[in-house]
C-alpha cells in the first residue's frame, strides 16, 4: 500500500516538474519593425520577411518583387528553424515612399502601389503571373464576378430542381389514380420525361489559384548590384530600423536543360536530374517517363536568403532551380549497337489501380484529360546502357540536354561476397575451439594425483 503511494507520488512530481528536452522552447512573441517581402525565387514566388536584426536583403535581377514595411509580432518556432511572424494580434504597415539608394545617390523613389498574385494552369504545369495597378483591380472584379455569377446560376439551378422534384411527386399521384386509363397515364409518363433542370452551371476554372484581392506594396526590379534601401514617411522623415543592404544578384550559369524522371511504380516520387555529368541508374524493372525543363543555378547562400531570411546557404556552391517544362521537345534515344531513335512526347493519365492493394498504374490519355505529359523510355532487359538527347522542334541539341541511363541488375553471384565475412569467422571459431580443447585439457590434467 505504502508502495503504490510512493509511485503516485512520483508520477504527480514528474507531471508537475519540467523535463529538459521536452518544451518546445518557443520564444516570446516580441513587436519589431520588418519588412514583409513577396520575392522571386527563379519559378515563383515566396513569402518572407526580414527581421529587425538583419541588415540585408537579397532579391533576383531583373525580377518583379515586392516589400511592405509593417510592425507586427516576431517569434521563433524551434520544430521548423524558422522565425515567424503573428499579424493577427499586431498588423501595422505603413505608408511611406521607398528610397533606393546606389552608393552616396539616390536612384529610385518608389509609391506603394497594388498588385494581386495568381497562378493559371498552362499547357504543361501551373505558372505564376502579377498584375499591378489598375489591371489588379480589373483582374480581381472579373474574378469576383465570375464567382457571382456562378452562384446566382447554382441558385437558380438548384430552386428548378426542386420545383421539378414537386412535379414529379404530383405527376406520380396523378399516374396512381390514372391507372385503370392507359392513354392518361401514358400521357402523364411523357410530361414526366420531359421534365429536367437542365445541366448544372460550371465552376469557374480559369485559376489555379485566383485573384481573391488586391495586395499593397513597393515594387522592385533592379538589375544587379550592391544597393541600400530606406522607408521616408509622408511627413518626410527617415523611419529608425528600416535601412537595409539590399543585394540584387543574377543567376550564375544561363538556362539549360534538366530531366525529371518518374518511374512507373513511384510515379508520387520523381526524380530530378540537374547536371549532364550525372548518371541515371535503374533496375530495369519498371517503365520510365522522361520530362525535360528549362532550369537555372543561383548562388546557394543568396538564393537561400531570397526564400529564407534566417536560412543559410554555402556560398561555395550552386543551387540548380527548375523554372519549367519544355513544350514541344523531342527526345533521341540511342541504345548499345543500335541506330538511335527520336521519339515524341505523350500525354498519360494516372489511374488507381483496382483491388485490396493500393497502387497506381499510368496508361495513355487517349482523349481524357492528361495528368502528365512525358516521354516514355522503353527499356528491355537486355540493355545495359541508354543514351537521351533532348531536342527542340527543329531537331537542334539543347544545352545540358545529354543524360545517360545504366541498367543495374542484380549479380547472380552476391554468394561470393560471403567469402571475405567467412574468413575471420571461420579463424575465429577455430581460434575458440581450441581454446576450449586446451581448458579441457588443463582441468583434466589437474586431477591427476
Amino acid at each position: 500500500m505504502r508502495k503504490s503511494g510512493v509511485c503516485v507520488l512520483f508520477c504527480l512530481v514528474l507531471t508537475i516538474l519540467p523535463v529538459p528536452g521536452i518544451s518546445s522552447d518557443v520564444s516570446e512573441r516580441e513587436e519589431a519593425l520588418i519588412y514583409s517581402i513577396l520575392a522571386f525565387n527563379g519559378r515563383d514566388y515566396t513569402k518572407t520577411f526580414c527581421r529587425e536584426e538583419s541588415r540585408n536583403i537579397y532579391l533576383i535581377a531583373e525580377s518583379d518583387n515586392y516589400v511592405i514595411l509593417r510592425k507586427t509580432l516576431v517569434y521563433f518556432w524551434p520544430l521548423s528553424g524558422k522565425w515567424l511572424t503573428d499579424t493577427d494580434i499586431l498588423n501595422v504597415p505603413f505608408e511611406g515612399i521607398l528610397e533606393i539608394w546606389k552608393g552616396k545617390k539616390m536612384i529610385r523613389e518608389i509609391d506603394l502601389t497594388q498588385y494581386a498574385l495568381y497562378s493559371v494552369e498552362d499547357e504543361y504545369e501551373m505558372s505564376w503571373r502579377i498584375s499591378v495597378g489598375s489591371e489588379a483591380e480589373t483582374v480581381v472584379r472579373e474574378y469576383r464576378d465570375s464567382v457571382e455569377s456562378y452562384r446566382q446560376a447554382l441558385a437558380e439551378y438548384e430552386y428548378k430542381k426542386a420545383v421539378i422534384e414537386n412535379t414529379k411527386r404530383e405527376i406520380a399521384e396523378k399516374i396512381a389514380r390514372a391507372q385503370e386509363d392507359s392513354e392518361e397515364a401514358e400521357e402523364i409518363l411523357d410530361q414526366l420525361n420531359e421534365l429536367s433542370p437542365g445541366e448544372p452551371p460550371e465552376e469557374p476554372d480559369d485559376y489555379v489559384m485566383p485573384p481573391v484581392r488586391t495586395v499593397t506594396g513597393y515594387h522592385i526590379n533592379l538589375p544587379s548590384g550592391e544597393y541600400r534601401l530606406r522607408f521616408r514617411t509622408s511627413e518626410g522623415l527617415i523611419m529608425q530600423g528600416s535601412e537595409k543592404n539590399l543585394k540584387v544578384y543574377s543567376a550564375e550559369t544561363l538556362l539549360s536543360a534538366g530531366f525529371e524522371i518518374i518511374p512507373g511504380d513511384k510515379w508520387t516520387s520523381p526524380v530530378e536530374s540537374n547536371s549532364p555529368y550525372s548518371v541515371i541508374y535503374v533496375n530495369g524493372e519498371t517503365d520510365l517517363y522522361i520530362q525535360g525543363f528549362r532550369q537555372t543555378a543561383y548562388n546557394d547562400f543568396f538564393h537561400e536568403k531570397t526564400v529564407n531570411s534566417s536560412g543559410m546557404g554555402n556560398p561555395g556552391l550552386s543551387r540548380p532551380v527548375r523554372v519549367q517544362q519544355i513544350p514541344g521537345l523531342l527526345l533521341e534515344i540511342e541504345k548499345d549497337g543500335s541506330p538511335p531513335d527520336m521519339i515524341r512526347e505523350q500525354p498519360f493519365r494516372v489511374e488507381q489501380t483496382e483491388g485490396g492493394e493500393y497502387g497506381y498504374t499510368i496508361e495513355s490519355a487517349g482523349q481524357e484529360e492528361p495528368n502528365i505529359i512525358a516521354f516514355p523510355i522503353p527499356l528491355e532487359p537486355g540493355d545495359r546502357a541508354v543514351t537521351i538527347r533532348l531536342k527542340d522542334k527543329d531537331g537542334r541539341s539543347l544545352k545540358g540536354g545529354v543524360r545517360k541511363i545504366r541498367v543495374v541488375t542484380p549479380s547472380r553471384r552476391y554468394h561470393f561476397l560471403l567469402i571475405p565475412a567467412a574468413v575471420p569467422l571461420g579463424i575465429w571459431g577455430l581460434v575458440m575451439v581450441r581454446r576450449k580443447i586446451k581448458r579441457k585439457d588443463e582441468w583434466g590434467l589437474s586431477k591427476i594425483p
